[in-house]
């Protein structure tokens, strides 16, 4: 989107949509700008430190256990 590397993820519910940018993670260093992101979710596992978080490459998965201390994207998105 506008020469930026990642998803435009709309809803089917109601068509809103909202991009994410391939904006890499941290881990020991920048890894992947450009190429990959990881996003982290607000919602906490059961009995951990640990958060979801969605994964964007050339497909978008759900990964679980991740620290959140790990450097991961945050998008964080006003409740009206």
């Amino acid at each position: 989107m506008n020469g930026v590397s990642g998803y435009k993820l709309t809803s089917k519910t109601n068509e809103n949509s909202i991009f994410l940018p391939a904006a890499g993670y941290w881990q020991s260093g920048l890894q992947n700008q450009g190429a990959k992101g990881q996003y982290l979710s607000s919602s906490l596992m059961t009995n951990t430190n640990q958060s979801y978080y969605l994964g964007i490459s050339s497909v978008i998965t759900m990964y679980t256990n991740y620290d959140r201390c790990c450097g991961r994207s945050v998008r964080p998105v006003l409740k009206k």
